[in-house]
Formats: C-alpha cells, structure tokens, sequence
C-alpha cells in the first residue's frame, strides 16, 4: 500500500460524512491499531513506514470557561 491509496481509502471511506482529512471518527486506541498494521505491510513490501506515518506530539491547548457566558 503507497501513500496515495492510504489517503485515497481513508477518503472513499469518509468522504460521505465530509471529511476531507483522516478525521476517522475511530478511537484512538483503533487508529493506532490500523497505523500499526498498515506500517506492518508497508514493511513487507519493502517500503519505510516512516515516509508516511510521522508521531507528532500534541501541542497545549488552552481552555477557557466562562459560567456565565461573555457580557
């Protein structure tokens, strides 16, 4: 599997609910297994996973609340 068919099924597969991205609606727990399996097979054909899939870490975010709302 090449980077262009991953991107591509992920698309045919969630496109119909808008997503344009791999916004999978999976829990973590299931992307990450796909992510393994599909690094996996990139392996056995000889490719380097690493081309396309790429750990990044979760920048902080600030949340804010307001009880009250905004006046």
């Amino acid at each position: 599997m090449d980077k262009d068919t991953l991107i591509n099924n992920l698309l045919a597969n969630y496109g119909k609910y808008g997503v344009t991205r791999a916004v999978t609606g999976e829990s973590r727990e299931e992307l990450l297994q796909r992510i393994e399996q599909c690094r996996q097979e990139l392996i056995e054909v000889g490719e380097n996973p690493d081309e396309y899939f790429k750990p990044v870490e979760p920048q902080r975010a600030a949340v804010y609340y307001f009880p009250n709302g905004l006046h």
